[in-house]
């Protein structure tokens, strides 16, 4: 057999495989005598027309086409061995030729990883302040959350603060504008719009009387949700139907027991500077994170091959799908609402699936030159630390029990793992690789739990309504990424370090 080899991009190798005749007619001549049974060729019984009369009969292609079917693993098994590709896999193969048989296949390759010098990587983290403006703000969250809406019982303009009901009509160039498009939408007026929100629309709204009608010319912010919109101008028509404004709660110690069983307005005040200042510090330990993340993969040459790229894609699909279950919405009535289709859409993740997994791969691979792990002693230990608050609790044997599953205790010791990646990031991140507690084997320290990613803001975590169950307990899928889950659904492909391959 000869074979011919053909480099391809994105990890793919194609091998083109020419067979000899004296190679290829043991195999002729095991499919002839299978199929000469089941075919019925005039003026022959069954089983019994000669080879030449039945390959006229159903022509030497198309046995030849038949035969190469079982010529096929043993050969790709000694093409892959002959060209050191060993782990590689099929992603397609062609018959080119049958006389000679020639057969072409297409394999994707396993990544290539080559991850440069990171110990003199270094981020310095970002400081953290927490001024007592940020704690008034904070309650005054936590003041209008709770307050109670009234019509004006005067007519007056709308102002920053009110809440407002509004028709929207919004388009770009392109058309309108399908999810800012609408009646009796709600709207709470504020001078500090998010990044992701038009702030030119709350401004225009200022100033309005109930039955006044605007045009507002806005542009979508860098970072909109829908991306096709980013950086878009837009013309928006808003007819403002009512206005409504806030009675806020008195800020006394009455407020600060219903809003957190607080002691007293100081007691609230300390926990959310508390809970803003680890905040803040969760913030700063992420972009360190990230910061030092990306020099190492500066550093590094990683190829993902195609394949690879395909599942993160599809995991992609399929996470937008199950939002669009959610809100009852078809993927293809979205993806007409968006001006392109499925293919279209699936073209324009490649890029950032392909960087997502470079990323991804470059910390797969540091994980295992550092010889981070969790051994099932991390994981008990972090299960007691979480049930450590409802020792007297009449069903602590309930919750040890529901965390004792091998769902709950794959989300552990993945956040274990993440945990010990973080900790050996920003330590040789700050030089002090050394005195790094994350080397081969360690356990995780309890205390460093501190030290995961907040979900819910400062007054969120200090209001009442906390869940019975240790956060540990949620379904994966309802708990938020941490500062390394950057790859969508294949950031299993990181795991909690059991399934770390490394070539020696």
């Amino acid at each position: 057999m000869q074979i011919t080899r053909e480099d391809m991009p994105d990890r793919q190798v194609a091998l083109i495989m020419e067979f000899e005749p004296q190679e290829i007619e043991p195999a002729l001549t095991k499919t002839y005598q299978r199929l000469v049974q089941k075919v019925n060729i005039p003026g022959f019984r069954p089983g019994k027309a000669p080879r030449a009369i039945f390959e006229r009969y159903v022509g030497r292609e198309a046995l030849v086409q038949e035969a190469s079917q079982g010529l096929m693993a043993d050969a790709i098994k000694e093409a892959l061995e002959r060209e050191g590709l060993q782990g590689a896999e099929v992603d397609e193969a062609d018959i080119e030729s049958t006389d000679p048989l020639r057969i072409r296949v297409v394999f994707d390759q396993e990544p290539l990883v080559e991850v440069g010098e990171y110990n003199d990587i270094r981020v310095a983290a970002a400081p953290v302040t927490v001024t007592p403006d940020d704690v008034d703000l904070m309650l005054e969250h936590l003041r209008r959350r709770d307050a109670e809406w009234h019509d004006l019982a005067e007519a007056r303009p709308a102002r920053y603060g009110d809440r407002v009901t509004v028709d929207l009509e919004t388009f770009t160039i392109d058309g309108p504008v399908s999810n800012m498009t609408g009646t009796a939408q709600t709207l709470e007026l504020s001078e500090k719009t998010g990044p992701a929100w038009p702030h030119e629309i709350d401004e225009g709204i200022v100033g309005m009387t109930i039955g006044e009608e605007r045009d507002l010319a806005i542009v979508f912010p860098l970072v909109y949700t829908d991306t096709t919109l980013q950086g878009k101008d837009a013309s928006v028509h808003v007819k403002l139907t009512a206005i409504q404004e806030a009675e806020l709660p008195a800020l006394d110690d009455a407020f600060a027991a219903k809003m957190a069983e607080a002691e007293s307005l100081d007691d609230l005040r300390t926990r959310l500077e508390t809970n803003l200042r680890t905040e803040q510090e969760t913030n700063a330990r992420s972009a360190q994170v990230q910061a030092a993340l990306s020099q190492m993969k500066e550093r590094s040459h990683v190829e993902v091959p195609k394949n690879m790229v395909d599942t993160e894609i599809q995991q992609r699909y399929d996470s937008l799908t199950t939002r669009l279950q959610e809100r009852r919405i078809a993927p293809a009535r979205y993806f007409t609402y968006e001006g392109t289709t499925e293919a279209a859409w699936r073209e324009g993740q490649r890029e950032a699936a392909r960087a997502a997994l470079q990323e991804l791969l470059v910390l797969r691979e540091f994980a295992g030159r550092e010889g981070i792990v969790v051994q099932p002693a991390d994981i008990e230990a972090e299960v007691a630390v979480m049930l450590e608050p409802y020792a007297d609790n009449e069903n602590s044997e309930q919750l040890r029990a529901m965390l004792d599953t091998d769902q709950q205790r794959t989300q552990i010791a993945n956040r274990l793992f993440e945990r010990k990646l973080t900790d050996r990031l920003i330590a040789i991140a700050e030089g002090r690789t050394a005195a790094a507690g994350a080397a081969a084997g360690d356990s995780v320290d309890a205390a460093s739990a501190a030290t995961e990613p907040a979900t819910d803001d400062a007054a969120d975590a200090a209001a009442p309504g906390a869940p019975l169950l240790p956060s540990g307990a949620v379904p994966a899928t309802e708990q938020e990424p941490g500062p390394l889950e950057v790859a969508g659904g294949a950031a299993e492909a990181l795991g909690n370090g059991s399934a770390v391959d490394r070539e020696q």
